[in-house]
């Protein structure tokens, strides 16, 4: 069965609904949005706190597993990923962070195009974002992507504030201005105790447009190529084979796995990786799937004298409670991630912080961890700017086949000795007075293991991602033999086609992705309406 579109965008995420919904400017524009998984109706994806129950396993959610990893002793990653309309800002953390001012000035010097420089990304992002709190020049209350702090924060955040503030650290009441620093609370896109997914800025405002086609359900297994052109998508619906075709062009809005998979099953990619698949070479970009990266952590878990945080909140008369709150008032545990403070810490030689440490007020061990579960505290150090690069492969040429990735975690030696550093910064916040005085005792690493081999060793058994991948199909200057898009987003050899997601990214900023991601796509956008006369 065959169709005919203006425009075809592969994948509802955070780019997706911002570039399905900005091609409705263009006058007669017929859009088609196709999605893989279902519609966003699952209560949990409404509520904060549903973050926690989703990220371990749920029926929007796929969990990617990685290959062995040669520095972790062969242990292997797992990388959830929203498979639902809305895509990850459907069932993330929903943290509003932008990242340094630094990180978007090199990614304008890396394509040679000005436009992605901070000055005018910080343009898309005001545009985008309606924050509750602030109104100045980084900020702007009327936007469709509603910002607001936590509805609610348990004690044990406000212990990790002061003891930042006893180390040094300064309370930072916004981290968005360009340079992340200090210690304080973050921000969500909340709005009133709901979640502000893409699909909720974006997406449901212009549903109702007869130009506009949103189908569920909806698996692209290839982008269809003729005489160098993008022509359209082959996708699965139902148990049927359908085909669509783009007057226009094709935009992959996928993400960091799914996107790059995509190209190679297209026939996009390394000549060498797809005969080993039994791929056809149509397009030779040895650069897709290659540069992938992400945030990582690491813990320090200390049990308390007393119940400071989320420990058992989510149970029993408590669990009641918690829910009846929610529901007549839209406050308490329920309206939280359970993650309230960060802080912004271990500057690097520029004098911007290489570190994120995120108090968590509970056990968040997703590990092979033998211990009881209690009140206590957790202290992740995440490695804001990781040297290591990895990689996205095809596992083999049926669509249906999850990607093979290679993460690369602590895979250069310098990740690993700044998360060794984490670490002990992390001892040193619960070795304050202020905290002192209410931990029972350390439980993980463990006070017996002090020396760097021990710590070294600890990273290595329990390192886990910061759920930020991108990079695997990224920008870059003409004559960069490595970058898979020119500066504009197009696929390098092939008319009508653009990326226009995470994985455009040269290097990973040093923050949440979902903001960017979105901020990235109205830039995105422009340069369609823009180029489409």
């Amino acid at each position: 069965m065959s169709e005919g579109w203006d425009y075809i965008v592969v994948g509802s995420g955070a780019a997706g609904c911002v570039i399905a919904s900005r091609l409705l400017e263009l006058e007669g524009a017929r859009v088609l949005l196709l999605e893989q998984g279902r519609r966003d109706i699952s209560p949990l994806l409404r509520m904060p706190a549903g973050f926690i129950k989703m990220i371990g396993g749920h029926r929007d959610v796929v969990i990617h597993e990685s290959i062995p990893q040669p520095a972790l002793d062969g242990r292997r990653q797992t990388v959830p990923q929203g498979v639902v309309l809305g895509g990850s800002t459907s069932v993330n953390a929903m943290v509003y962070m932008r990242g340094r001012s630094a990180e978007y000035d090199h990614w304008a010097e890396l394509t040679g195009d000005q436009g992605w420089g901070w000055q005018s990304m910080l343009g898309h992002f005001m545009k985008q974002e309606g924050n509750r709190r602030l109104n100045n020049a980084h900020h702007n209350p009327d936007g469709p992507l509603k910002v607001s702090d936590t509805n609610y924060a348990c004690d044990m955040s406000y212990l990790f504030l002061q003891a930042l503030q006893e180390l040094g650290h300064p309370y930072t009441h916004d981290f968005n201005v360009g340079r992340p620093i200090g210690v304080g609370f973050m921000q969500y896109t909340i709005d009133h105790g709901r979640r502000c997914s893409a699909v909720d800025a974006h997406l449901r405002p212009v549903l109702k447009n007869p130009n506009l086609t949103v189908r569920t359900g909806a698996s692209v297994t290839r982008v269809e190529l003729e005489s160098g052109r993008a022509t359209g998508v082959t996708y699965r619906q139902n148990g049927r084979v359908r085909t669509a075709h783009a007057d226009r062009e094709v935009i992959v809005t996928a993400g960091a796995f799914i996107t790059p998979k995509l190209l190679m099953l297209s026939g996009i990619g390394d000549p060498q990786h797809l005969a080993e698949v039994g791929i056809e070479t149509k397009v030779a970009l040895p650069g897709v799937g290659q540069n992938l990266q992400d945030h990582h952590e690491v813990p320090v878990f200390a049990t308390t004298h007393r119940q400071l945080g989320y420990f058992g909140e989510d149970r029993g008369l408590k669990m009641l409670k918690n829910g009846l709150q929610y529901i007549l008032f839209g406050s308490g545990p329920v309206s939280t991630i359970g993650v309230d403070a960060t802080a912004f810490v271990l500057p690097d030689e520029t004098g911007d912080p290489l570190m994120q440490m995120f108090c968590i007020p509970s056990a968040y061990l997703d590990r092979d961890v033998d211990m009881k579960p209690g009140p206590g505290v957790t202290i992740n150090a995440l490695l804001l700017r990781p040297k290591a690069r990895g990689w996205v492969k095809l596992r083999s040429d049926n669509p249906d086949d999850l990607p093979l990735i290679h993460p690369n975690f602590l895979g250069h030696p310098d990740d690993l000795d700044r998360e060794i550093e984490g670490l002990k910064f992390a001892r040193d916040i619960l070795n304050t007075k202020v905290m002192k005085r209410e931990i029972d005792q350390e439980v993980i690493p463990g006070p017996d293991r002090t020396t760097d081999d021990d710590l070294a060793e600890h990273c290595r058994r329990t390192v886990k991602t910061g759920y930020h991948p991108v990079g695997t199909c990224r920008m870059g200057a003409d004559g960069d033999e490595a970058a898979v898009l020119t500066p504009d987003l197009k696929v390098r050899g092939v008319e009508g086609l653009r990326v226009t997601d995470a994985s455009l990214m040269p290097v990973l900023m040093s923050a949440n992705t979902n903001a960017p991601v979105q901020a990235i796509a109205d830039r995105a956008a422009d340069l369609i309406v823009a180029q489409s006369g």
